[in-house]
């Protein structure tokens, strides 16, 4: 196994610093230790300041923002990559993403996020885009399956910083009969980002 750092139990988040009143589940992540280096706590890059220095915060009920350093200061393309184990398996509906600095990867290729199940085999990849506006991107897996164990990753090719803010997951409790699909729908990649907000730096 790759090396993972620090255990954090960051619940079930529905809106940033409220918890509902009857959860799906509950879920521990792990933050791979293969992912970009970050910045000290209180750091600042323009407008953006970093509340934690742990990526795993960015999934806790109250997230705090993160930043990552870019490519050409230490940073790695791979920006991060969870571990996410529920107490009952769960079908993943949403992530919301919000943060800033989202740029090509170095050479060619968009930025984007991947959901990957227990065995590392892809669900879902979507390609993110706003540079260094502050954005709100909420994508929605084309498949449902379900599972307790998830993989959440994400490239990205930003020089300098990265500015995560936090990371919402929907997830429900699995239809009757769901599972992953055999054949041409398997292999769907989506781009679709249901609801992008941005505000020019």
């Amino acid at each position: 196994m790759i090396g993972f750092r620090k255990l954090v139990l960051a619940g079930y988040p529905s809106m940033p610093c409220s918890l509902p009143s009857a959860p799906v589940a509950e879920f521990h992540v792990e933050a791979d230790a293969a992912g970009s280096p970050t910045g000290k706590a209180g750091s600042r890059y323009r407008r953006f300041t970093s509340v934690a220095d742990d990526p795993c915060e960015l999934l806790a009920a109250c997230a705090a923002p993160v930043l990552f350093c870019g490519v050409e200061r230490g940073g790695r393309t791979l920006i991060y990559r969870f571990r996410l184990e529920f107490s009952r398996p769960v079908v993943i509906d949403r992530v919301d993403l919000v943060g800033a600095g989202f740029h090509p990867l170095p050479g060619g290729g968009a930025s984007r996020v991947r959901l990957l199940d227990g065995r590392r085999r892809e669900i879902a990849c979507f390609d993110t885009e706003g540079e260094d506006r502050y954005a709100i991107i909420s994508l929605t897996p084309p498949l449902h399956v379900p599972g307790t164990t998830f993989y959440l990753e994400e490239y990205d090719g930003s020089p300098t910083w990265r500015y995560r803010e936090r990371i919402v997951l929907k997830f429900s409790t699995p239809r009757p009969g769901a599972g992953r699909p055999s054949g041409p729908v398997a292999a769907l990649r989506s781009r679709e980002q249901t609801s992008r907000r941005a505000v020019p730096r």
